[in-house]
């Protein structure tokens, strides 16, 4: 479907703002709308029945549209950018709301390759990308109004790895300020519900997230999340510590009893009534 595709010079743009019918040939067609298909399934606007149809539209987009424009112009439209040394695209949705995608196929939260000694670390790719919130959100953002999220393989669309990045509900962040002084190192219960859940939650310091990776936490800290990494949904959102450091809160939940575990709920992408 996207071979010898051709890719015309054009402006790094979100794919909600794109016109899947303007000029750029059939072959350029056909992958807009496979961008604007995975998009809605990303941001939960679809048709249902469909669904198995199109859980791959969001990696076609990326390997066959935004990494060969990087290669073969430097233009990874519709993408914002790829980094082929570090395998990862930044896609933006609409809003303030942006995915990082890995440029390798990885299915999602269970996939073992995440696990893998020397694995790439894409929460920290991500976290280092929020500063593309600034100018959606209309002004630059604190650490703790941004938050990152992967969800459970029983509450994504899309089969390929992806992280959202947005900004923290308010009701989210109430929570964590009210909770600072039961939160440790180590992972434990939230005391207050978030969306009626109770996550687990730890806190790690840092300025980036360079020297842990959230998978390796999530997956090495609650009992028998590594036997079952796909119902797990894990969330990061930026904090500053009462002694003035700089860190991150990680929450997790899992998937239960017909329950769809999504992380991406304590996100919102507006982020007017996060400041």
């Amino acid at each position: 479907m996207t071979a010898g595709v051709g890719i015309s010079p054009s402006p790094p743009t979100s794919i909600a703002g794109s016109d899947c019918h303007k000029s750029g040939g059939r072959s350029r067609r056909r992958l807009l709308i496979a961008a604007v298909s995975a998009v809605c399934f990303v941001t939960g606007v679809a048709n249902v029945g469909r669904a198995s149809e199109l859980q791959n539209a969001l990696w076609q987009v990326v390997s066959g549209f935004c990494v060969r424009g990087q290669q073969a112009t430097g233009n990874p439209f519709p993408c914002q950018s790829v980094d082929l040394e570090k395998g990862f695209a930044i896609l933006g949705v609409g809003g303030a709301h942006f995915l990082l995608i890995p440029t390798i196929q990885i299915a999602g939260i269970e996939s073992p390759n995440l696990l893998a000694p020397g694995a790439p670390n894409y929460w920290e790719y991500a976290w280092e990308a929020r500063t593309r919130l600034d100018q959606a959100a209309g002004g630059r953002l604190s650490r703790d109004q941004v938050g990152l999220a992967v969800n459970s393989a029983q509450a994504r669309t899309q089969g390929q790895l992806h992280i959202h990045i947005g900004c923290v509900r308010p009701e989210a962040r109430a929570a964590l300020q009210a909770s600072v002084a039961q939160v440790g190192d180590t992972w434990s219960r939230l005391p207050i519900r978030i969306a009626g859940h109770r996550y687990r939650i730890m806190r790690m310091a840092g300025d980036g997230l360079g020297a842990a990776n959230p998978f390796k936490l999530l997956a090495d800290g609650i009992p028998a999340a590594r036997t079952d990494m796909a119902s797990q949904t894990l969330v990061v959102v930026g904090a500053k510590f009462r002694d003035g450091k700089n860190g991150f809160y990680l929450l997790a939940d899992h998937s239960r009893n017909g329950f769809a575990a999504s992380g991406e709920n304590l996100l919102e992408y507006k982020c007017g009534t996060s400041r």
